[in-house]
């Protein structure tokens, strides 16, 4: 007799491997692979991380009630077996890129890459990006670690979570929680998109509802029927991809974010069906899924390093070359550091039982070698002294640039509120000389900061922000976060 139910909500705890999953892992490091390549088509790849974390929730979730219901779940042990899954291959890949990147990085990106791996090695990165700079901005492209913020946003996560998990005990008390923290996380990270973009992106609150989405299903250990499963798997499937290549502009990234938690939860709640075997069960895919991590790990310093050394706009030839030093690079990676370091047990070699005091040791030189970077200005005593002078120069420039067009205060960004425009300060008539007001973006205020200084018998106005062109039809901005459209509905 064939049941008619949608979901399967029997209460039993699984525990093992599950191909699947390990498939849906190979098809969210394909899209960040090939978005980062620049393959045409792939312009939302990045969301293939927002997939990684609606895994990552259920997977977590799973192993810690899985060992609590055995009666053997210990945060030693919990936090021990994430150190030697995660923190070996991470190491590695710092170390590697700091010893590439001072071969062929300018001092000055040299040195920021330096301070980035100690934020890396200390699960701190998001918070570095968060401050620096946009994901998407041109400057994306000299930050061989920009692609380390995913995972100490994860290792934040996996530093909170199982002693809340653990704590608030059944399994009603843990539903309630956790789909308070989802809707919160979710409301929060669309109310916030415009104001509070880079953080919206880079901060663990507003990633909570990915992570409690798969939570929540490991929780309840939801499953599709294979009826309703098998059309669920291919929805999701398509939807993902879908989204993958949609144009950039097609949707914000917390938008984004908030699609791919829904249709990555349609892929967790099918993955026994057969249809869910058929397509990331394959050969191909586990292969993939099984190396995601250390693809992930090598593949962003490869084309930040090879872009900074040859200046190119990736190429086919360009293309295919780094995605086949990319896969020899994870498989080294794979093989000579995951597994070995991942493995204990009573067979482990004396070899891999001396493992944590060989990492700590690398760890010390890593951290010793980025300090050194970093104290002695990025290694600059390679440079050519006129280099330096002019690299000087142009970070000096662009500080009194900021000064000069009153960034933050007549001249707003997507971090200001339209509270800190100064109406006193840049917007008040002399009536003693001509008012002239500019208006416009970025542009406008670098032409108002030329202006003042050629034309000082007139008193120049300014009403500028970062991307926020004056049009009269403010539907049609390019740029649409809270200061621009107050600031345009203002001078208009």
């Amino acid at each position: 007799m064939t049941s008619t139910k949608s979901f399967d909500t029997t209460i039993t705890l699984h525990s093992g491997f599950i191909p699947s999953i390990e498939g849906m892992r190979a098809l969210a490091i394909l899209a960040v692979l090939l978005f980062h390549l620049e393959v045409p088509g792939f312009s939302c790849g990045y969301l293939g991380v927002d997939l990684f974390f609606v895994i990552s929730g259920f997977i977590i979730t799973r192993n810690i009630l899985s060992d609590d219901h055995r009666g053997r779940f210990s945060f030693r042990e919990f936090y021990v077996r994430r150190f030697r899954r995660l923190y070996p291959a991470l190491l590695v890949t710092v170390l590697l890129t700091l010893l590439f990147a001072a071969i062929n990085m300018p001092p000055v990106e040299l040195e920021k890459t330096a301070q980035s791996a100690l934020y890396a090695l200390f699960s701190l990165a998001n918070f570095n990006f968060w401050l620096e700079s946009d994901y998407f901005d041109a400057a994306a492209y000299t930050k061989p670690l920009l692609h380390t913020w995913s995972l100490s946003l994860e290792e934040q996560f996996y530093l909170l979570w199982p002693g809340l998990l653990l704590l608030l005990g059944t399994i009603q008390r843990r539903v309630v929680w956790i789909i308070s923290l989802l809707l919160l996380s979710l409301i929060s990270s669309l109310l916030l998109q415009n104001s509070f973009s880079s953080g919206v992106f880079y901060l663990l609150p507003f990633r909570v509802h990915q992570l409690m989405a798969g939570a929540l299903i490991a929780i309840l250990t939801l499953r599709l029927s294979p009826m309703v499963g098998k059309w669920a798997i291919a929805m999701a499937s398509a939807g993902l991809i879908v989204l993958f290549t949609s144009t950039k502009d097609s949707f914000s990234p917390a938008l984004g974010a908030v699609m791919v938690t829904v249709l990555g939860s349609l892929l967790l709640l099918s993955r026994d069906v057969g249809w869910a075997q058929m397509i990331y069960g394959n050969r191909p895919m586990q292969w993939i899924g099984a190396r995601s991590y250390a693809i992930y790990l090598v593949h962003w310093p490869i084309i930040v390093l090879y872009k900074n050394g040859y200046y190119l706009q990736l190429g086919m030839k360009e293309i295919v070359g780094l995605l086949t030093i990319t896969t020899l690079f994870a498989i080294l990676l794979h093989e000579l550091v995951e597994k070995p370091f991942r493995k204990t047990g009573a067979d482990t070699t004396s070899v891999q039982k001396s493992t944590l005091p060989a990492l700590f040791a690398l760890l010390l030189f890593t951290v010793s070698l980025a300090i050194v970077i970093v104290k002695s200005d990025g290694l600059s005593f390679r440079e050519d002294a006129n280099v330096l002078v002019i690299s000087k120069d142009i970070q000096t420039g662009r500080a009194l640039r900021d000064l000069e067009v009153r960034n933050g205060q007549c001249d707003l960004t997507e971090k200001d509120a339209f509270t800190d425009y100064n109406v006193t300060s840049c917007a008040t008539l002399d009536p003693s000389r001509p008012n002239v007001l500019v208006l416009g973006d970025s542009t406008a205020a670098d032409s108002y900061m030329m202006l003042v200084q050629t034309y000082a018998d007139i008193h120049f106005l300014q009403a500028t922000a970062a991307w926020c062109t004056p049009v009269l039809e403010i539907k049609n901005l390019w740029a649409k976060y809270p200061a621009c459209l107050e600031l345009n509905e203002y001078r208009f």
